[in-house]
């Protein structure tokens, strides 16, 4: 369900990388598998055609890893302060993450620029599209 939400909200992707967990080498071959049951030739057409692949990074080498652990980081620790040890509804929960990913997409790339707006990942990927700004009022 996850790698469903993830291309419904990021589009199709050409390339996975991660590292070495379970999770991620049974995705894998659930992928390779669902391209053999496809009965639909467009859908089918459509899975063969985008290529998607995954790459691991080689086994018992976490460093690989660091770039996306960092981010994981960004992610945890103000999900941490937010959240306490408070119980949340499903509804909730999902609101709080998707505020968190707005909050890490919207921080800039580098911070040595002379523009007044500077570079983000949201440039990237939702370009053409202001990004409202959740907390600039917020006191």
């Amino acid at each position: 369900m996850s790698l469903r939400r993830f291309l419904a909200r990021r589009g199709c992707v050409k390339v996975f990388y991660s590292d070495n967990a379970k999770t991620f080498r049974s995705s894998c071959e659930i992928l390779k598998g669902f391209k053999s049951i496809i009965r639909q030739p467009e859908l089918k057409s459509f899975v063969t055609s985008e290529g998607i692949s995954w790459k691991f990074i080689p086994e018992r080498s976490p460093w690989w890893g660091g770039f996306w652990e960092r981010l994981m980081r960004s992610i945890k620790e103000p999900l941490r302060k937010t959240l306490g040890r408070a119980l949340l509804t499903l509804e909730e929960l999902s609101t709080i993450l998707t505020e968190i990913e707005s909050v890490i997409n919207n921080r800039p790339i580098t911070y040595d620029s002379d523009e007044l707006d500077d570079i983000t990942p949201s440039h990237f990927l939702l370009p053409d599209t202001e990004i409202l700004d959740l907390y600039r009022n917020i006191s």
